[in-house]
C-alpha cells in the first residue's frame, strides 16, 4: 500500500519563504550593527487578551530586546514594532486590513506588506500614511530604522 500526502491548507510558496528569509537576514544584519532589539520569523505575538488574539507575522522586528519577563508563555506580549507580512495568493484584501488594524491597535509602529508578485513593499504607518517601494527602489525608514537601507532587488532578485 502506498502512502498518500493530502494537503488541506497549502503552505506558502517557495518565493514566500525566500523573501521572508532575506528580509530576516538583512534586518538581522542591521540589528547587529545599529540596533538593540531582535528579529524573528513566525513568532507568536499576543495582540490582545480576553479573548486572546495571537498573530504570527512572517517577520517580526522588536526595536528593544525581547522582554522575557513581560512575555506571555514565550510569546511577544503586544505587537512587534514592525510586523512584516509576505502576501500569499490566499490572503484577501480584507484579511490584510484586519491584520493591519490589529497590529496597530496592539502598538505596532509599522506594518510592511510585501508582495512578491508585484515586487513591492508597502510600509504602513500607525498614522495611516503609507510608502510604496518598487523593485527599483532602496527601502529606507530612518525614523525607526536609522542607517537601514535595502536594495529591493536583493529581496526579489534581479
Amino acid at each position: 500500500m502506498r502512502n498518500v500526502l493530502v494537503l488541506r491548507d497549502p503552505g506558502p510558496r517557495w518565493i514566500h519563504g525566500s523573501v521572508q528569509g532575506k528580509l530576516q537576514r538583512y534586518l538581522d544584519e542591521w540589528m547587529e550593527k545599529f540596533g538593540h532589539g531582535a528579529v524573528a520569523v513566525e513568532a507568536d505575538c499576543l495582540l490582545s487578551e480576553a479573548p486572546d488574539t495571537i498573530r504570527i507575522p512572517d517577520v517580526a522586528v522588536l526595536l528593544q530586546p525581547f522582554d522575557a519577563e513581560n512575555a506571555f508563555h514565550g510569546r511577544v506580549r503586544g505587537a512587534p514594532d514592525i510586523a512584516i507580512e509576505v502576501l500569499s495568493p490566499s490572503n484577501s484584501p480584507q484579511e490584510m486590513r484586519d491584520k493591519t488594524s490589529e497590529y496597530f491597535q496592539a502598538g505596532a509602529l509599522r506594518m510592511w506588506i510585501v508582495d512578491p508578485e508585484t515586487r513591492t513593499i508597502v510600509i504602513r504607518k500607525a498614522d495611516g500614511t503609507k510608502i510604496l517601494f518598487t523593485d527599483k527602489d532602496r527601502l529606507e525608514d530612518p525614523e525607526i530604522l536609522p542607517g537601514f537601507t535595502l536594495d529591493m532587488q536583493k529581496v526579489f532578485g534581479a
